[in-house]
């Protein structure tokens, strides 16, 4: 007997390739010929059309294709405190194709003195001991005051 209701034995997650419109979209926004609310308004357009051809296929629930989502991870790892997005030399290399010169570093890293019993849970912040491991790695001056 086939299931009506949630939970499904399966469930489809994840991205789909972005349709045309929505990458001439971002590289007019990035160009400045548009408004991020265009943006988003050609988005909503290719999320409704990739949903109602998941439920003409019999697809009991859909995605939106992470169609607003820049990187799969990126827009995730780079929203983390104490992480930021910044621009590398160079992309990621594939074969025949180079991406975006978008990275996520950490930043901010704060240390944890184990609790009484011996586990990581329930310590304490252990403040400035990372941060001046970092300072003398890096030789940052910024990283050596921060740690000071």
């Amino acid at each position: 007997m086939q299931r009506t209701k949630a939970p499904f034995r399966a469930d489809e997650v994840g991205s789909l390739l972005r349709p045309q419109r929505i990458k001439e979209a971002r590289a007019r926004l990035a160009n400045g010929e548009i408004s991020a609310d265009d943006l988003r308004k050609a988005e909503d357009l290719e999320i409704e059309k990739v949903v109602h051809k998941q439920a003409s296929i019999g697809l009991k629930l859909a995605t939106d294709g992470e169609f607003r989502r820049s990187w799969w991870h990126f827009d995730f790892l780079a929203q983390l405190t104490g992480c930021e997005l910044f621009h590398p030399d160079e992309g990621i290399q594939f074969t025949g194709i180079q991406t975006r010169h978008e990275a996520v570093r950490v930043i901010v890293v704060r240390a944890m003195r184990p609790s009484n019993d011996g586990s990581s849970r329930g310590g304490k912040p252990w403040p400035g001991r990372i941060e001046r491991m970092f300072a003398r790695v890096s030789g940052s001056p910024a990283a050596m005051s921060a740690a000071a």
